[in-house]
């Protein structure tokens, strides 16, 4: 199993630390995958789907939660360009405070659950609030059908493989 790991915050910001992120994920593909490439990032790259656009907080004062808890588009699509291309299969990250695992293309997304306060349970239906600790075992490489319309989709935390709650 290979683990890398990135500061996904500085993205679009312009600042030096970002063109440092930019350089590591792409060299992420020169490196090779292993059997298992697992990023991990504090951020989730989004909020409630891939495609989704940047929050717009001076059009909707609401979307300050959804523009908080993501990483804007243009580096969002960048970003994942440049994880698929390495191989990544699997992303995890904090930051909601909720467990929710979506599904996009050939890859997996873990939000995990925080050790002090839960959020989104009032957005997040198939999420889970619970305070605690995600594990995951590796046991064997399972290719499952993604479903859903592009590719996405959202599965309830119990539904999902090789994640244990605990």
């Amino acid at each position: 199993v290979r683990f890398s790991g990135f500061c996904a915050a500085v993205a679009g910001s312009g600042f030096p630390e970002e063109e440092d992120m930019w350089e590591f994920l792409e060299t992420l593909p020169k490196v090779g995958t292993g059997q298992h490439h697992v990023v991990m990032t504090h951020v989730p790259l989004f909020v409630e789907q891939p495609l989704e656009s940047t929050a717009d907080m001076t059009a909707d004062p609401f979307s300050y939660q959804t523009w908080y808890f993501q990483i804007n588009r243009e580096p969002r699509l960048r970003m994942y360009a440049e994880l698929e291309r390495a191989g990544v299969r699997t992303m995890l990250s904090g930051h909601i405070h909720n467990r929710r695992i979506d599904r996009y293309k050939d890859m997996t997304f873990y939000k995990g659950p925080a050790t002090a306060f839960g959020q989104f349970q009032d957005r997040w239906p198939a999420g889970d609030p619970t305070l605690g600790f995600q594990c995951f075992e590796v046991d064997e490489i399972r290719r499952d059908s993604l479903g859903g319309e592009d590719g996405y989709s959202v599965l309830r935390t119990g539904d999902a493989s090789p994640s244990v709650l605990c």
